[in-house]
């Protein structure tokens, strides 16, 4: 095969990838990470445990000595994402892409006012919106098991209400409970 022939179905097939549903892990068993973080206050690691695995993009951080000792010491494997390839690393991609924009937007002034930026954004978007890679369902329930099947019949005869956060940048109609 031609080299231009094999750079062309190379590149195809690297854009057609990123369209594809994210493969499944079981929950809690690979944690994605970017390198804006923030630190609950609730202590995410004492509430689930440490992660099997750790995916990442190829940012110098992730990268480095001292990140690799640190997850070594800690038991955990650590997969990144090829370089030039995000959507390998796509739901933490996509949580950014949507957070970022809006912190931008609403440019935090204090810690508590973040704090309460990222609780309001949390809650929205694992609570109301549904994600088209988790089949229409939000992040809550594909974490509790929940198919569309079930929502939809759990919530045939309720009444749907509009939801808002971050002073309107985020707007949906939420029938779920």
């Amino acid at each position: 095969m031609p080299d231009h022939t094999r750079t062309w179905m190379g590149s195809r097939l690297r854009r057609c990838g990123g369209r594809l549903p994210p493969a499944f892990s079981a929950v809690g068993h690979t944690w994605a990470l970017d390198l804006t973080f923030w630190v609950s206050p609730n202590g995410l690691l004492a509430q689930y445990g440490l992660p099997t695995a750790i995916r990442t993009d190829n940012e110098s951080m992730f990268t480095s000595q001292l990140w690799g000792v640190a997850l070594k010491a800690l038991g955990i494997l650590h997969h990144r994402a090829p370089p030039g390839q995000p959507w390998r690393n796509g739901r933490i991609e996509r949580l950014f892409g949507t957070l970022k924009p809006l912190l931008r937007k609403i440019k935090p002034t204090s810690v508590a006012v973040l704090q309460n930026a990222l609780a309001e954004f949390v809650h929205f978007y694992n609570h109301v919106r549904p994600h088209q890679n988790l089949g229409g369902l939000t992040p809550l329930e594909a974490w509790q098991g929940k198919c569309l099947a079930d929502v939809r019949h759990a919530h045939a005869h309720r009444q749907g209400q509009w939801v808002q956060a971050l002073d309107g940048l985020l707007v949906g109609y939420h029938v779920r409970c």
